[in-house]
């Protein structure tokens, strides 16, 4: 059991996406057999924080 496993999850953040970002991220829960949409969303933001640090991102950022 990891350290996120472990921890409540006490704070929860609304996030707007478009069609297409939904789309990618049903695909990917499919593809890896996560059993939420909620799951999905933390693992590939675990995922991102842990190589963040190996990417340049530039001015990147989109609203």
């Amino acid at each position: 059991m990891n350290q996120n496993q472990r921890e409540k999850r006490l704070v929860r953040q609304q996030v707007m996406l478009t069609d297409s970002e939904i789309d990618q991220l049903k695909d990917w829960q499919f593809e890896n057999r996560v059993p939420s949409m909620a799951a999905a969303i933390r693992e590939l933001l675990r995922i991102g924080l842990t190589h963040a640090s190996d990417l340049d991102l530039g001015d990147n950022f989109t609203n």
